[in-house]
């Protein structure tokens, strides 16, 4: 399968959930999702709602902090 998108966010996380100790088998009965598709987010070969990367974060007990920039198109 080709990577759809750099899957920088999901990689950190999935490295923080190894460190944590926490397996992806628990991560999803956790989140209520398939361990495939927990593999998928990790991979970078599905790109996983926001609410979804905020509910994996917090079961790692981390924040995430999003800001979105745009250009000044008035500049």
């Amino acid at each position: 399968m080709k990577r759809q998108y750099p899957p920088t966010l999901m990689r950190e996380l999935a490295d923080r959930r190894t460190e944590l100790g926490m397996s992806q088998p628990a991560l999803a009965r956790r989140l209520g999702v398939s361990v495939g598709l927990i593999s998928h987010w990790e991979n970078g070969y599905v790109r996983p709602p926001i609410d979804r990367v905020i509910a994996y974060a917090d079961a790692l007990g981390l924040r995430l902090t999003l800001v979105s920039v745009k250009e000044n198109v008035h500049a």
